[in-house]
């Protein structure tokens, strides 16, 4: 079995970002060479990463041969986001039912980040710090199941957590989890991940409306 090039990492999360900011949008196809002119690389490792974005759900192929960005249905989006509700508020759960500091000082690390965004007027910057928040939930189940699933769906998700028009709300939201988990209120907590889910889903809603 071939060895896959060493520059595949850097060329599929090239392709994915590109994927996930619109700049290739649903249903465009995935053209070896023209990505690789637009990333300076040969097709080898555009191709390589083109396979392992096709793993992530991220391209799919196409009848008439070669890829294409997959497009979501409706229903398949509001299940991702229902199943991120899911297993992220398990994550909260545990993290409200045991000494969370740790992980309340790297969500709270990453929010002033985002607030201090918001606050320069950099809204695009913000909206990728906002998104950056679930990462860092996310690397406080490091070697569990929960943690295992959640990044099965992650990056489908990524597209998902770029499409909020009002950073400054997110923002808030976090806040009031991270204040949560700090406070090990784990009532609050699960109210505060459902709405929040609700929030994911208005703003792929509301994008459709735009659309």
């Amino acid at each position: 079995m071939p060895r896959p090039s060493i520059a595949t990492p850097l060329v599929r999360d090239a392709i994915r970002e590109r994927i996930v900011s619109g700049r290739y949008p649903p249903e465009s196809r995935l053209i070896e060479q023209r990505i690789a002119s637009e990333l300076g690389v040969s097709r080898v490792p555009v191709r390589d990463a083109l396979r392992d974005l096709l793993a992530e759900g991220f391209a799919r192929e196409r009848l008439a041969g070669g890829m294409e960005v997959r497009r979501y249905s409706d229903a398949e989006i509001e299940e991702l986001i229902s199943l991120n509700e899911m297993l992220e508020t398990r994550l909260a759960l545990q993290l409200a039912d045991v000494d969370n500091e740790s992980a309340v000082a790297a969500l709270r690390s990453v929010i002033a980040q985002a607030g201090a965004a918001l606050d320069a007027g950099e809204t695009g910057h913000a909206v990728e710090l906002n998104a950056r928040f679930h990462d860092v939930l996310l690397d406080q189940c490091a070697g569990t199941i929960t943690h295992e699933l959640l990044q099965s769906i992650r990056p489908r998700l990524a597209w998902v957590h770029r499409q909020h028009g009002d950073p400054a709300a997110l923002h808030a939201e976090h806040t009031a989890i991270a204040d949560a988990l700090a406070a090990r209120d784990a009532e609050s907590v699960a109210e505060l991940m459902h709405a929040h889910s609700l929030s994911s889903q208005r703003a792929v809603d509301d994008l459709k409306d735009r659309t």
